[in-house]
């Protein structure tokens, strides 16, 4: 709210530059007019936003509860070459001004319309255009839906993982990325969780999902691997791992000790050093924090008998970074 007078004075100063420097009354009259005119949208969002009291502060608000991740992870559909963009369809800032004159509800609802994106477009058979880029800190829901992106895919489109390190996102004040679950609760908190629905909701909470507002710079861009080299034979992800299409029914299955992969702890061992060499990348730096998020769900859940304890010993055990 401190930045209000010097956000109108910046639109004041914009709109008295657009007049022509003359002396004429006409002038004259045409810049008390566009003043006037100004002077009554500012009182009218002064007046929104005492009314509402919240909105301003919404990014403390929905600061995350948590330990913030150290990745973010995006399933990603792209056409051309070259180093990936992950820019929003509708790209804006989500600066002083932006927060001023948009309502939680209106911010709300567009985040409900971008949770909702996919099965908009198939019901309407058009493209949905919304504000946001989504992640996950969850490797393995990043895994499963950047399969089943390659499944949908078009000919002339390539699918893969994007990786981001969200501790150096974090340092860069032009970059507004929320945890969507804080979002939610804050939503329940001023009793308009209606804005979005239970099953929107849920999707959400079960993903982690992260948003973007607005463009992901190069900064904190880890890495970016086609699904083709994630599903290669050598991988870790089981052949059933895009049969299922949901991540829960995948557990469920996987559970039931079906199409387990029966291979010996090198072998094992192996495939997990070399899928995280391919995460990595050139930053052979982040090998054991990545490690740890492929071995988190499990070795059960890739579809091998044996656990993570088994296979590496001693290397393995609590976490493998601070």
């Amino acid at each position: 709210m401190a930045d209000l007078p010097r956000v109108f004075g910046h639109l004041v100063q914009s709109e008295l530059s657009k007049a022509p420097c003359t002396n004429t009354h006409e002038d004259l009259h045409t810049a008390i007019d566009t003043l006037s005119g100004l002077t009554r949208a500012c009182e009218s969002v002064l007046s929104d936003i005492i009314e509402r009291g919240d909105n301003p502060n919404l990014c403390q608000t929905t600061k995350a509860k948590r330990s913030d991740p150290h990745f973010l992870f995006r399933a990603h559909k792209r056409i051309g070459g070259g180093q990936p963009v992950f820019t929003p369809e509708i790209n804006l800032e989500f600066d002083q001004r932006f927060r001023c004159t948009t309502s939680t509800d209106d911010l709300a609802q567009r985040l409900a319309v971008h949770l909702n994106k996919f099965n908009l477009e198939r019901q309407l058979e058009e493209k949905i255009v919304t504000h946001f880029v989504s992640m996950s800190p969850q490797l393995e829901w990043a895994f499963h839906a950047t399969g089943q992106r390659w499944q949908e895919k078009d000919p002339d489109e390539e699918v893969g993982l994007a990786i981001f390190y969200f501790k150096i996102l974090q340092q860069d004040p032009n970059i507004a990325i929320f945890r969507v679950e804080d979002i939610l609760d804050f939503l329940i908190a001023e009793r308009k969780d209606y804005i979005i629905t239970e099953e929107l909701a849920e999707w959400a909470r079960n993903c982690d999902e992260y948003i973007s507002f607005g463009e992901i710079p190069t900064v904190g861009f880890v890495n970016w691997i086609t699904w083709e080299n994630l599903s290669s034979p050598s991988s870790i992800l089981p052949s059933c791992f895009l049969d299922i299409y949901t991540l829960g029914n995948y557990r469920k299955w996987i559970k039931q000790d079906r199409n387990q992969q029966n291979l010996d702890p090198d072998t094992i061992r192996s495939r997990v050093f070399e899928f995280t060499k391919l995460l990595c990348g050139t930053q052979e730096n982040l090998f054991y924090p990545l490690r740890e998020l492929v071995l988190k769900p499990g070795l059960q859940f890739w579809g091998y008998t044996w656990n993570a304890e088994q296979i590496f010993g001693g290397e393995y055990g609590g976490s493998l970074y601070t």
